[in-house]
């Protein structure tokens, strides 16, 4: 037989063999089973913190996996439940529960494949990635070597108009083709070794329906929409972050400490806005903007916080304060609450405040000690003492009320000495707006 015959009876013989394999693995594989697989594993490599769902998947190309109508959600923090007012049925005080996870992104198809020759000859697991994105495509190559992790990927023309913007500072509807390059090579174990660089550019990017830090704005067509990051040591710093259009040019500026997880990444973003003349007068009326007008009639905002929980405001202001001058010494210096480093966070604050009371506790009990060691006009009797915030005055009702001397006082609680000249004293009842007002620690204010 001819050698070229035996070619091409081989050639057919493999195709013939690789199109059954090809079509039984087809007909039998086990689509529920790798749900359920590719479900818990993103559970469980993320700690519960995402989840995948999707309709189908299907082989691709005999080495990888194709999932159609996938989502990638994220878990939110669980809001607190009501409680039943009196009489109310418990039943019907109970809410039924709302889905724990936000759509984070939305792929119409995904696949992914293991590259046989790239793994063997590299020694890590390299997969070739493919995925149909809001209209647009996504494609990239991503490799493991332990816990490093080597990303490359590049989108293009992603409609914009299918990611609207919903936060509690910037509300929008966008349109407009996205192009998106990411570069990474990213240590899980340590995120300060993340490298790399990130783009992302608009093309004909128009906003509409657009809100910012309360105030409307008009529709905005951008001639320019680029925002730029390199990575380096684990931090993300803009490079580039520029969005000019006819009403509003937005700067940003600033950097992102990566952690991991990705949620609790650190932020220390400014941006800078200036607004056309038509749209500055009506800003003008928005809370906080005043704070944050230089001037030259630019206005600038500060976010820090996490990415899970950002806090943005005009800079410089405090946290939480919009508007009113504030005070360096009540706001404090690098390192104290308020201060201009780190903010506290709740857990933070919670335990300072608990050490403060701790202290005041002690320092009343010791006095108690002191005077029942020492005698006095109650004979170790003390009265009941107020609290912060209790409405209760000293009388007949708690009893008298024993001041220590002054020289027994703490440093730091010793008030100035009041004279007769100075102080007209009047005996009259509290206002009635005063009788019933409530302590002020139910009013939600913090020591």
């Amino acid at each position: 037989m001819d050698w070229k015959l035996r070619v091409i009876l081989a050639v057919m013989a493999s195709a013939w063999g690789l199109l059954f394999f090809s079509l039984g693995l087809r007909l039998t594989f086990p689509s529920d089973a790798a749900k359920t697989f590719l479900v818990q594993q993103v559970d469980e490599l993320s700690g519960g913190q995402y989840a995948l769902r999707m309709d189908d998947v299907s082989p691709w190309w005999g080495t990888g996996l194709s999932l159609e109508n996938a989502q990638v959600l994220m878990r939110e923090a669980p809001k607190p439940r009501r409680r039943p007012r009196k009489g109310q049925d418990q039943e019907a005080a109970d809410e039924p529960e709302a889905d724990p996870y936000r759509l984070l992104v939305e792929l119409t198809e995904v696949s992914a494949r293991i590259k046989p020759l790239t793994t063997l000859l590299s020694r890590a697991p390299t997969f070739s990635l493919a995925a149909n994105l809001y209209e647009g495509d996504v494609a990239g190559v991503v490799s493991q070597s332990g816990a490093v992790t080597n990303i490359d990927v590049l989108g293009t023309d992603i409609n914009l108009e299918r990611m609207p913007v919903d936060g509690e500072t910037l509300k929008a509807k966008l349109a407009g083709a996205l192009r998106a390059r990411i570069n990474l090579v990213v240590d899980a174990e340590d995120a300060k070794n993340t490298t790399g660089k990130v783009r992302f550019e608009v093309d004909g990017l128009r906003m509409s329906e657009a809100s910012l830090m309360g105030f409307t704005l008009g529709e905005a067509n951008f001639s320019e929409a680029v925002l730029s990051l390199n990575v380096e040591q684990g931090r993300a710093k803009v490079k580039k972050g520029s969005f000019v259009s006819d009403l509003v040019q937005l700067q940003i500026d600033g950097e992102v400490q990566l952690q991991s997880p990705l949620g609790r990444s650190r932020l220390r973003l400014d941006f800078n806005v200036k607004l056309a003349e038509e749209l500055d007068k009506l800003a003008r009326l928005a809370p906080g903007v005043k704070e944050a007008r230089d001037a030259e009639g630019v206005l600038h905002f500060t976010c820090s916080g996490t990415l899970d929980s950002p806090e943005c405001g005009p800079e410089g202001a405090r946290r939480g304060r919009v508007g009113g001058p504030i005070d360096i010494d009540s706001v404090g210096g690098p390192g104290v609450e308020g201060g201009d480093e780190e903010p506290m966070d709740a857990d933070e604050r919670k335990r300072r405040r608990d050490e403060r009371l701790a202290e005041r506790r002690e320092r009343i009990r010791q006095l108690r000690e002191q005077r029942e060691a020492g005698g006095g006009e109650n004979n170790g009797e003390d009265p009941e003492l107020a609290g912060p915030g209790d409405q209760r005055r000293p009388g007949p009702i708690n009893g008298p009320l024993n001041v220590p001397d002054e020289e027994d006082m703490p440093p730091g609680d010793r008030d100035p000495r009041l004279y007769t000249d100075d102080v007209t004293i009047r005996d009259e009842p509290f206002p009635p707006d005063e009788q019933d007002r409530p302590p002020v620690d139910e009013l939600g204010y913090e020591d």
